[in-house]
């Protein structure tokens, strides 16, 4: 009896320590009370709840990314491994997560009473969704972030967030503004308020931002005080690895030998330590006596079988080690080993031959370096940091190559016609027998190179236990794993990158060739006839100016050709001395050309400026007496006729700005007042266009149609030959449909009455925003549908999808970015065309428009039909 009565006095007990523990934990879970439990129930749910493991999300996608990193040792490692573009891309749902947990974390846990947060984990999370949309490429949103938590929170965080800020705008290549940022947190750790690891970011950051800008010298103290702050070995390591280039680049040869030594005493991995060999053999100084001792290590990796896949790359450093003592045909030779034997390292072949582009560009050799030019860009990749240089000076040089190839192949064309028949065809037999070694040369590699194919598919066929021999099986070569890599070994060993495409064998298509320039019909019957007519001799003989006509022909060709090679060496190569060259040999072999005025005028212009008075004159006489009605002429003898057609040209062109923006404020009369002006000052003819042009719409909004129709009629009649002549003849066409009355809506509101915080900018950039109901519009549902569209719709293009929270009950889903307004609206009008929120109920949500200056100014206000009215206001017109 006993027992029994102490049983149902524990139960008792148990049911009231149960009952005790609900209601306390009914009691905390409100977030409005400021109490203890209050505070501790939502501080523990934070952080080892929804925070953790949005944290642990983070931090796997960091990991993904610094695993997945790929360094180029040939330009200067990255400080953080971001990773690229597309890796991003890849953990962008890793971000989502983290990003949706904390958003859920700070909703059901934030205690923000009187404007004070009383839960410690929240800015946390605020910090870790900033942080996501740094990683997911949308700055502007991590940005905004980052100053509400500067804002919200006085703790570490504050100064820390500041940092990011600076790191988003140096993303972002705002470095001017990054700068500002730092030199307000520089301040911060004057005043003793950064902790130990804001500092070490402080500096690391500072770095970077003089590193992307090529600011080597700048970047080195802050790159000091960073790795004295890293205590990961691999991390120092490899920020010291990143000063000894730092200090490579800025030419201080001796620190960076240092450097490198220091990197090799820390025993990094295989690559890093290679490299740092090599970059201690480039960074050599002459004056230290060392060469012999520098080579014979270079020698030694050479000789070494571990090395032989970065042969390519010790060729490459025994050129840069001659280069840096002036051998530069030495220097050659060594780049061209580096090609040669180069087979896997596509980066390093492409650099080999840059530096060859760049030593025959400086000697000048313009058709050499046009040709190793070519080469750089089939191996290099688009995400070289000079890449774009690269790529403008290798368009400009094939440019080049194209008009000295023409005064070539004429030339020799020309030659043979002044020679014998059979001094001809004896010529042309030669050059045709050429041909045929060649392409049996080229025959016999490629035996060689599927012979060693089968060789490999016998020894994977002999491996495989139930191999099939027939072409389905395993052994046939597209079934076989290491045949077709090393196919693809070969072909770019050979032939670099290269599209899936039509003669993709030519980096450039447009190909001159010796008697073979005429136009092949498509399909196979061409493809015969061209194989067979380059063996004919008639072929050739076809393309010699024989006859009066095609000599005729050819001299316009050659004369041309030398025209546009000079305007090429003066205008885009910057070389004088080349163009001078290229116009006196024009001028000399073709004295009555098209373009003689211009050229007179060149020659003139160009030894004026290196001093050359007595030749210059001789130009200037010229022109005057044979050209003497010429604009050139009068400038030549009034030194202000060029300053007056400037002046008349400024004030037309400040007129018609002046009533461009009266247009757009709705300041018509002052638009038709401009226009009376015109009569009275000298205006081109594309510009005068453009004003009736303004004129004939400013009428359409005063609904005086018929005056609209007729500065319409008049840019039709008398301006065909200008941009405006399209727009004008299909508005009045438009016009002229419409009923007078429909041609202009009355919007009760004129655009000069209308006032905004807002600013119309249809250049910025733009984002595509939706703002949608929660409950009734599941965000991921939308999310999804809309990341389908862009794969499907715009696979090349990197949209970017945000969504935050804009109140309790709708959240702003934001799409990124889009260069101007009108890109922003087709991607509009492409939602609407695929009806993708046809699902939902339009009451449910808002689609607009929204410039990046303007989007800070709409979260921060969060007042949607403010928003609303200017949209419809401005861009509805």
């Amino acid at each position: 009896m006993k027992r029994k009565n102490l049983q149902i006095i524990i139960r008792v007990i148990k049911n009231q320590s149960l009952l005790v523990f609900i209601i306390l934990t009914f009691l905390s879970c409100s977030t409005e009370k400021n109490r203890f439990l209050n505070r501790a129930y939502h501080s523990i749910n934070t952080k080892y709840n929804g925070y953790f493991n949005a944290r642990e999300s983070y931090n796997n996608a960091l990991k993904s990314l610094e695993r997945n990193h790929l360094d180029n040792y040939e330009e200067v490692l990255s400080i953080f491994m971001y990773g690229t573009e597309q890796s991003r891309k890849s953990v962008s749902s890793n971000m989502d997560i983290a990003y949706e947990k904390c958003s859920r974390v700070i909703r059901k846990h934030s205690m923000n009473i009187k404007n004070v947060e009383y839960n410690k984990f929240i800015d946390d999370a605020y910090f870790l969704i900033a942080k996501s949309h740094f990683f997911k490429d949308d700055h502007t949103l991590a940005i905004i972030m980052f100053e509400y938590i500067i804002r919200q929170y006085d703790t570490p965080l504050k100064y820390e967030s500041k940092i990011w800020i600076a790191k988003s705008r140096i993303q972002m290549n705002k470095f001017e503004m990054a700068d500002q940022i730092l030199i307000n947190v520089q301040k911060d750790f004057e005043s003793g308020l950064l902790q130990k690891n804001a500092i070490r970011l402080y500096n690391l950051v500072r770095a970077d931002y003089f590193i992307k800008q090529e600011k080597y010298e700048d970047a080195i103290p802050f790159l000091n005080e960073g790795i004295k702050l890293t205590k990961n070995k691999k991390d120092r390591t490899r920020l010291t690895f990143i000063l000894g280039q730092v200090y490579y680049r800025s030419g201080n040869y001796l620190e960076a030998q240092r450097a490198f030594a220091s990197v090799l005493r820390m025993n990094p991995e295989f690559d890093m330590a290679f490299r740092a060999r090599i970059n201690m053999a480039m960074s050599f100084d002459p004056r230290s006596g060392n060469l012999k001792a520098i080579k014979d290590d270079l020698n030694k990796l050479l000789a070494s079988e571990r090395n032989k896949e970065f042969r390519d790359e010790i060729y490459y450093a025994l050129g840069m080690l001659e280069l840096r003592q002036d051998n530069k045909t030495k220097a050659i030779e060594y780049f061209i080993e580096s090609t040669k034997v180069s087979d896997k390292n596509k980066f390093q072949k492409g650099l080999s031959f840059l530096r060859l582009g760049e030593l025959h560009f400086e000697m000048p050799k313009y058709l050499k370096a046009s040709i190793y030019y070519d080469s750089v860009i089939a191996f290099i990749s688009t995400d070289y940091s000079d890449y774009e240089v690269v790529k403008d000076r290798q368009k400009i040089l094939f440019d080049l190559a194209k008009h000295i190839r023409i005064i070539e192949r004429e030339d020799s064309l020309q030659r043979l016609a002044s020679m014998t028949s059979a001094e001809r065809n004896r010529i042309v037999d030669e050059i045709i027998r050429n041909l045929r070694e060649q392409e049996q040369l080229e025959r016999e590699k490629e035996t060689e190179r599927m012979r060693q194919m089968q060789q490999i598919m016998g020894r994977e066929t002999s491996r495989s236990s139930g191999g099939v021999t027939e072409q389905g099986g395993s052994a046939w070569y597209f079934y076989n794993t290491s045949t077709i890599n090393f196919g693809k070994t070969e072909f770019y060993a050979k032939w670099g990158s290269r599209q899936l495409e039509d003669l993709w064998r030519i980096s450039n298509k447009q190909v001159i060739s010796f008697g073979m320039d005429g136009d092949i019909e498509d399909g196979e019957e061409g493809d015969e006839t061209a194989a067979s007519d380059k063996y004919n001799r008639q072929t050739y003989l076809d393309n010699i100016p024989l006859t009066s006509e095609k000599l005729d022909l050819s001299n316009k060709k050659i004369s041309d050709a030398l025209y546009n090679k000079g305007l090429i060496l003066k205008n885009r190569l910057k070389d004088d001395e080349s163009a001078i060259q290229s116009f006196n040999e024009l001028i000399r072999r073709f004295p009555e050309f098209e373009q003689k005025l211009n050229t007179y005028y060149y020659l003139y212009t160009m030894t004026d400026a290196k001093g050359d008075k007595t030749t210059a004159d001789v130009y200037k006489i010229r022109i005057i007496d044979e050209f003497p009605d010429s604009d050139y002429a009068k400038i030549l003898r009034d030194p202000n006729y060029a300053e007056n057609i400037r002046a008349r040209k400024t004030k037309a062109d400040r007129l018609y700005s002046q009533s461009y923006e009266a247009f757009l404020l709705g300041n018509y009369s002052v638009v038709l007042s401009n226009y009376k002006i015109l009569d009275t000052i000298e205006v081109e003819k594309p510009l005068k266009a453009r004003f009736i042009y303004l004129t004939a719409v400013t009428y359409g909004k005063q609904e005086e149609i018929q005056k609209m129709k007729t500065e319409l009629e008049n840019i039709i009649d008398n301006y065909q030959d200008t941009p405006l002549f399209n727009p004008a003849k299909e508005l009045w066409e438009l016009v002229s449909k419409i009923p007078q009355q429909e041609v202009v809506a009355d919007t009760g509101q004129s655009d000069k009455e209308f006032v905004s915080i807002y600013l119309y900018d249809p250049s910025a950039i733009h984002f595509f925003a939706l703002v949608v109901d929660s409950k009734n519009m599941p965000v991921r549902e939308v999310r999804s549908k809309m990341n389908k569209f862009h794969k499907e719709t715009y696979p090349d293009i990197n949209l970017s999808i945000s969504n935050i929270f804009l109140n309790d009950k709708q959240q702003l889903i934001t799409v990124t970015n889009f260069q101007g307004m009108e890109k922003a609206m087709e991607y509009y009008g492409k939602i609407v065309e695929n009806n993708l929120l046809g699902d939902y109920e339009i009451e449910h949500y808002e689609a607009f428009l929204i410039s990046v200056e303007n989007y800070p100014i709409f979260y921060q206000n969060k007042n949607l039909e403010d928003y609303l009215r200017f949209y419809r206001n401005f861009y509805f017109q």
